[in-house]
């Protein structure tokens, strides 16, 4: 879902039943080629599920999101995660791990980068909540901010709002390349 707060100008999107998951770093092997040892990094799987998840779900439920292209903008992100029930090996149940804020922030902003920006490197400010519990029911809410003085961005951006719904490819083509940003 998502929506327009037309007294503050923020964007606000939402992903449902999407565990927020913190970052990981990749996963690393060594190996050898021509007599050399080198070092390789490979993603880690379970990252890579995430993100391909957040993408996913972003896309479906907000179709008319915006692709905010390479203009600054301000991001905070509400995070609802649920912590796992682990299973042990004898047979009983734990809680999971509790995650800190600013790796799920990292995984997310990762994950967002090419659908609702160009880069997270246009996230001028961000901030990040976090809501952790084994009954908490998982959920993402995210709100945007144009970082800009100029008014006629804002204004061109109001009117791909109630533009007819672009196509994935539309929504991700538009950025540096039109003109405005």
């Amino acid at each position: 879902m998502m929506f327009l707060d037309e007294d503050d100008g923020v964007f606000w999107y939402s992903i449902q039943d999407v565990n927020p998951e913190p970052w990981e770093s990749p996963e690393s092997s060594v190996g050898r080629k021509g007599g050399k040892i080198f070092v390789q990094h490979h993603s880690s799987r379970r990252m890579v599920a995430y993100q391909q998840s957040v993408k996913e779900e972003f896309v479906k439920q907000n179709p008319n999101f915006l692709n905010m292209g390479a203009t600054p903008i301000r991001v905070s992100f509400y995070l609802h995660r649920q912590v796992p029930i682990v299973e042990l090996s004898n047979g009983n149940k734990r809680q999971g791990k509790f995650v800190d804020a600013t790796n799920c922030q990292k995984a997310l902003e990762d994950a967002l980068q090419g659908i609702l920006y160009k880069n997270d490197t246009n996230n001028v400010s961000v901030s990040t909540h976090l809501t952790q519990s084994v009954d908490v029911k998982p959920f993402i809410l995210i709100s945007v901010d144009l970082d800009i003085t100029e008014p006629s961005v804002v204004i061109v951006m109001r009117e791909r709002l109630t533009a007819p719904e672009p196509t994935l490819t539309e929504s991700l083509a538009w950025d540096v390349n039109d003109g405005i940003f």
